[in-house]
C-alpha cells in the first residue's frame, strides 16, 4: 500500500496522471481531518456530474481501478486525498480565480505525499496563455500556484514527496521539483511540456538528469518538443498507431499519442513495448546526428518575427493576447511536426487552430482567410529551412555531411582537448552574435541566418568530446601506472 513512485508500476502511474483530470465534487472540502480514497472520490464525482465526457472518463477509471487493485494487490486502496484545488474555468472550480491550475495531495497509510498536477484543458485560452509564458519566461500564475498549493499541503508532513504530471501538469510538477531538492522528492512526468530551461542552475539541470526525475514521452507526441529538453528516459511506442494512421498521409487525430491512454502495458504494469532514443527523444539519423530539436532556436522573440511582415502586422492586430499566445504554441506544434516529415498533420493542427481561434475570436471573414494564408507561408519557410538543413547534415549539395564524433591519436588526446576547449569558446561567442540577429530579421530571411546558427549549436556535442578525451587520457595514464607497476613485479 503505497504511493510512493518506487513501488508503483508504470500502470498505476499512467492511472494517477488519467485521475488528475477528473473534476472532484466541488462541495466536499478534502483535508487531513477529511480525507477520501480514490475509490470514494470517483463515486462523488460521478453523482454530482452533468457532463456527459466526464462521466464517460469517470467510468473508464472505475473500471480500471477496480482492475489495478485487483492486478497489482490493491496498492492504491489505502492512498487519500487530502487536499484539492481547482481553478479550471471550464470544469468544477472550488475558487472563483479562473486561472486554470488544478492540483491534487494524497497521502498513505505511511504518512508518504503524493501530487498530482493537471495539464491544459482543451477549447479555452487561458490554459494557452500560461502555457505559452511558462515556456518562454519561465513564469506564470498557475506556476505560482502550483508551488504555494505544494507549500501550503507539505507544511508539516514527513514522508518522501512523489508527484505526478501530465502535459502541462509536467510543467507545474518540474517546478516544485526543481525547488524543493533539499527534500525526499521524486517526480514522474508524461508527455511534459518542458520547464523553461535557460534559467535554471547547474545543479536543477542535473537534477532533471538524474534518477530521481523520470520524462517519459510517447512517439509522435509534439508537446515535449514546446522547449529545451536533453532529459528523456523513454519513448513509449503507440498502443493502436491506426488512430494516428500512417503519419505521411495524416487523417486521425494529432492529438492521440499526447493522451496517457495511448500506450500499453504488460501483464507487470511495465510499458509494453519502447522505442530506442538518445536523451532528446529524437533517433538518430543516418550520419550519427539527432534531428534538431526546435525548442531550441524557436524563443519567443524569433516567433514574433512571423509577424513582422505585413500580413503578420495586420493579423496580430486582429487578435487577443491569449489567442497571440496560442498562435505561437501552434507554430512551435507545426515545426516539431515539419520536423519529422509529419506535414499532413502540421497541416491539421493549422486547420484545427485557425477554425478555433476564428470562432472564439469572432474573426471577419477576411481575417479568417488572411490568418490561414499566414500559416500557409510560414509552414513553406519552414520546409525549405529544413531542406538546408537535411542537405547540410547529409552533404547534399556539394557541401561536406557533418561528422558525428572525432577519430584521434591517443597519444595526443589532451592536447586535441584544449584545441576543442578553445575552439567551443569562440562558437559561443559567435553563436551569442548570431542569436541578436533574430530580433532584427523577418523569418522569411531566416534561410541564412538559420544555416549559420545550426553550424554554431554544436557545443554540447563539443563538451562531450572534450570530456571524452580528457578522460580517456586520464584513463590511459592510470592503465599505463598499472601495467607497468605489474611488469615491475614480474
Amino acid at each position: 500500500m503505497s504511493i510512493q513512485l518506487q513501488d508503483l508500476t508504470d500502470e498505476e502511474k499512467y492511472f494517477l496522471a488519467e485521475f488528475s483530470y477528473v473534476d472532484l465534487q466541488h462541495s466536499v472540502p478534502y483535508s487531513q481531518g477529511n480525507s477520501h480514497s480514490i475509490r470514494e472520490a470517483l463515486d462523488r464525482a460521478l453523482m454530482s456530474n452533468n457532463d456527459p465526457a466526464q462521466t464517460e472518463r469517470i467510468q473508464s477509471l472505475q473500471v480500471q481501478y477496480t482492475k489495478l487493485t485487483e492486478k497489482f494487490d490493491g496498492r492504491l486502496e489505502d492512498v487519500r486525498i487530502v487536499g484539492y484545488q481547482n481553478t479550471n474555468p471550464i470544469g468544477n472550480a472550488t475558487e472563483s480565480s479562473k486561472t486554470g491550475f488544478v492540483g491534487y495531495a494524497l497521502q498513505d497509510a505511511d504518512g508518504n505525499q503524493g501530487y498530482l498536477f493537471r495539464g491544459s484543458e482543451p477549447n479555452h485560452l487561458v490554459d494557452w496563455t500560461d502555457n505559452a509564458a511558462s515556456s518562454f519566461t519561465g513564469n506564470s500564475t498557475q506556476l505560482k500556484q502550483a508551488n504555494a498549493f505544494f507549500e501550503e499541503h507539505s507544511a508539516g508532513r514527513s514522508g518522501s514527496i512523489s508527484m505526478i504530471g501530465h502535459s502541462k501538469g509536467n510543467n507545474l510538477m518540474t517546478s516544485v521539483y526543481l525547488n524543493n531538492l533539499d527534500k525526499d522528492v521524486y517526480a514522474y512526468g508524461i508527455n511534459g511540456q518542458p520547464i523553461y530551461w535557460y534559467d535554471l542552475t547547474n545543479e536543477q539541470k542535473a537534477a532533471l538528469r538524474g534518477d530521481r526525475y523520470t520524462f517519459i514521452i510517447h512517439e509522435y507526441d509534439f508537446v515535449n518538443a514546446l522547449g529545451y529538453v536533453d532529459y528523456v528516459d523513454k519513448v513509449i511506442e503507440l498502443k493502436d498507431p491506426s488512430k494516428f494512421v500512417d503519419p505521411k498521409n495524416f487523417k486521425a487525430d494529432p492529438f492521440h499519442p499526447h493522451s496517457p491512454g495511448s500506450v500499453a502495458f504488460d501483464k507487470n504494469g511495465d510499458f509494453a513495448s519502447e522505442k530506442p532514443h538518445n536523451r532528446l527523444g529524437r533517433q538518430a539519423i543516418n550520419n550519427g546526428m539527432t534531428v534538431v530539436h526546435w525548442g531550441e532556436l524557436l524563443t519567443v522573440e524569433r516567433i514574433r518575427t512571423l509577424f513582422s511582415d505585413p500580413l503578420g502586422l495586420e493579423i496580430a492586430a486582429q487578435i487577443s493576447r491569449e489567442a497571440f499566445y496560442l498562435l505561437v504554441d501552434t507554430v512551435k506544434v507545426i515545426v516539431s511536426y515539419a520536423a519529422e516529415q509529419l506535414y499532413a498533420a502540421a497541416n491539421f493542427v493549422k486547420d484545427q487552430t485557425v477554425a478555433f481561434i476564428a470562432r472564439v475570436e469572432k474573426l471577419a471573414r477576411g481575417i479568417h482567410e488572411k490568418l490561414k494564408n499566414w500559416f500557409d507561408d510560414a509552414t513553406a519557410v519552414v520546409k525549405g529551412v529544413l531542406k538546408t538543413i537535411s542537405d547540410l547534415l547529409s552533404g547534399a549539395g556539394g557541401s561536406p555531411a557533418i561528422e558525428p564524433c572525432l577519430s584521434v591519436n591517443p597519444a595526443r588526446l589532451t592536447y586535441y582537448a584544449g584545441r576543442l576547449s578553445s575552439i567551443r569558446n569562440q562558437i559561443a561567442d559567435i553563436n551569442d552574435r548570431i542569436d541578436g540577429l533574430y530580433r532584427r530579421v523577418s523569418i522569411f530571411s531566416w534561410g541564412h541566418l538559420l544555416r549559420a546558427d545550426l553550424l554554431t549549436t554544436s557545443s554540447r556535442s563539443l563538451q562531450q568530446n572534450i570530456d571524452y578525451l580528457n578522460n580517456s587520457a586520464q584513463l590511459v595514464n592510470r592503465t599505463e601506472l598499472q601495467i607497468n607497476g605489474k611488469a615491475q613485479t614480474f
